[in-house]
């Protein structure tokens, strides 16, 4: 059995298929076009948000900038404490082991080369001869870090009494 249709009804069903082509056609591009304008508004957000972010970011290393300068100058101003105090008790004992006298003693701010510090040390001492050449020795032992700028050793007349003048650099590793 054969149907046939009339030629009224194969344009009915062709327009009908057009028709619903075209409304299926017409759909997808309705949601494509809405995806497309959701996708443009976030785009417009995020370039947004960069430049805002950007601008932040400039903004806030600036301020960190100025933070690290501010505080590079306050360590230079006051410089590690605790180190310094560790350096100048280390000498007073090493004084003291060999019973010689630090009149005079000055420590500067440490200056920072690669992963350590350098501190200069400036120190006048007063003894025996033989204790004050004990007294370098022992700073030698316990500073082995250190090298020796200068030294001065004035011994008086026949008494015995002598005087040294040194100037030290000790490096220590830099505080993390």
């Amino acid at each position: 059995m054969k149907i046939t249709l009339s030629k009224t009804t194969q344009w009915i069903l062709t327009i009908g298929i057009l028709v619903a082509l075209l409304v299926s056609v017409g759909v997808v591009y309705a949601r494509q076009h809405a995806r497309h304008n959701e996708l443009s508004q976030q785009l417009t957000q995020a370039e947004e948000d960069l430049e805002t972010f950007t601008w932040q970011k400039e903004d806030l290393e600036s301020r960190l900038d100025q933070a690290e300068s501010a505080l590079s100058h306050l360590k230079d101003q006051f410089p590690a404490p605790a180190e310094s105090m560790e350096i100048e008790q280390d000498l007073l004992a090493a004084a003291d082991v060999v019973k010689v006298t630090i009149t005079s003693l000055s420590l500067s701010a440490p200056t920072t080369q690669e992963n350590y510090q350098v501190f200069s040390v400036n120190l006048t001492a007063l003894g025996e001869a033989e204790a004050l050449l004990n007294f370098n020795y022992i700073l030698g032992y316990w500073f082995s870090s250190a090298t020796i700028e200068s030294v001065n050793l004035t011994t008086a007349d026949g008494g015995g009494k002598a005087s040294l003048n040194l100037l030290l650099k000790i490096y220590t590793l830099e505080a993390s």
